[in-house]
């Protein structure tokens, strides 16, 4: 049973029938007052926020206490960057040309055929059928067929802006940070500001022994341990189900670097609310691979 779902599902509809009574009161009836119900529930997400923002402090600064990233032993010649897209090109130009020189083995998986100057463009075919889906599909097609003589696969987003590049250190999966940038709606790129703020939270995963979360538009992963998780399982939240599949299978390594990834914020609210839904019901799927 998904406690998940039930769990927001039943508060959604808590907030809407008290908010409805306290608009209606004539034509939603409520076996308590409309006012002490709303207040309630308030409290009650009130208190489950509190709570999750004390689990963020001791994961900050007690889990993850003097945490410093592992010296950078990999240098840009045991590096393939594979930036996914689906066929824009303008887009994906903007990104290779960010990226520093020593990243020299640069690779575009695209689900149409596209023009990009710098890099070698990859078209994952229709016919390709595997269980991952969308993203996690073109994943698993450039893991079968894209040749790779590197230590690491470094995947990035269409819209993954790199200025510098230090390196990465010696570990299964590196994870690295990320910034945003604006594109349209305020709102939306202070929601993305809200929702990544400084994440020095991850530097806790390293001594976790399942990390919390993956953010697939920068994340490098050494290439035997990709060709032994593999990404071919249906979900929408391909890095992070990755991540918690590796650390079931293996004593996995997981470090964050110093390097910094800068994305487009949604250009609206409506785009945030659709990219979070995504999110939302990836999470709830997923969570399935997991002891409680």
């Amino acid at each position: 049973m998904n406690f998940e779902r039930i769990g927001l599902v039943a508060t959604a509809g808590i907030l809407l029938g008290a908010a409805g009574a306290l608009v209606f009161p004539r034509l939603i009836g409520l076996p308590v007052g409309a006012e002490s119900l709303l207040a309630a529930t308030l409290w009650g997400v009130t208190l489950l926020f509190a709570g999750t923002t004390a689990v963020w402090v001791v994961l900050t600064y007690v889990v993850g206490a003097g945490y410093e990233p592992p010296e950078a032993v990999h240098g840009g010649d045991d590096v393939q960057v594979r930036i996914l897209t689906i066929d824009a090109a303008d887009v994906v130009q903007r990104t290779v040309d960010s990226l520093p020189d020593e990243l020299d083995d640069v690779r575009v998986v695209a689900e149409e055929a596209i023009d990009v100057t710098g890099a070698t463009v990859h078209v994952v075919p229709e016919e390709f059928d595997c269980e991952a889906v969308r993203k996690g599909r073109a994943l698993e097609w450039a893991r079968r067929h894209v040749d790779c003589d590197r230590e690491f696969v470094l995947y990035l987003d269409e819209d993954s802006h790199m200025g510098e590049f230090d390196g990465l250190p010696d570990a299964d999966v590196v994870q690295l940070r990320e910034e945003p940038r604006r594109t349209g709606s305020v709102l939306s790129y202070l929601a993305d500001v809200y929702r990544m703020g400084v994440q020095i939270e991850q530097r806790a995963f390293a001594r976790l022994s399942v990390p919390l979360f993956a953010w697939g538009g920068g994340i490098a992963v050494r290439r035997e341990v990709e060709d032994a998780v593999t990404w071919d399982r249906e979900t929408l939240v391909e890095d992070t189900a990755f991540v918690w599949r590796a650390a079931e299978r293996f004593d996995l390594d997981f470090e964050l670097a110093d390097v910094v990834v800068r994305n487009e914020a949604p250009p609206s609210l409506y785009e945030i609310t659709q990219q979070r839904r995504r999110w939302t019901a990836g999470n709830l799927r997923a969570s399935r691979m997991l002891p409680a």
